[in-house]
């Protein structure tokens, strides 16, 4: 059989199968993540960890990469297992509407404060750290538990 025109142009189908799209990569990306770390729960337990850190080194608390991954993960897991991250980023959120309010008042002159909103429950444990406060803050909190 001979082809002509546009046909003649094009190559034959060899039986392959077609390339597969971006999604069903990234969801074989995933599954292979999901086996590596032996459940659903383990690995959404892993992100949260991951997210936590990410976030607590966020300096301009710039969430939308973090944000728009969350809701990736929950079309892929629903919304049940992704609660957790959702109220780490509200609490970002919120974190950010404290820390423009500390810095539009004159409180921030004496000390830049930089306060961070973390709901116990939510957020897994961080190691602990000694913290050593300036004097002037210091003396604020003393007085602060004193009344």
């Amino acid at each position: 059989m001979l082809l002509t025109g546009r046909a003649a142009s094009l190559p034959r189908d060899l039986g392959c199968p077609a390339k597969s799209s971006t999604r069903q990569r990234n969801a074989d990306v995933l599954t292979k993540l999901i086996n590596i770390f032996g459940s659903k729960d383990v690995f959404v337990q892993e992100y949260q960890t991951l997210l936590a850190d990410r976030l607590v080194a966020l300096t301009d608390y710039g969430t939308d990469r973090e944000v728009r991954n969350v809701e990736l993960l929950k079309i892929r897991f629903g919304d049940a297992a992704m609660v957790g991250c959702e109220v780490m980023l509200r609490d970002v959120a919120e974190s950010r509407r404290l820390d423009a309010l500390v810095h539009s008042t004159h409180l921030h002159t004496v000390n830049p404060v930089h306060p961070h909103i973390l709901s116990r429950l939510f957020w897994p444990t961080f190691r602990s750290e000694e913290v050593v406060l300036p004097d002037t803050l210091q003396r604020s909190v003393v007085a602060r538990r004193a009344s």
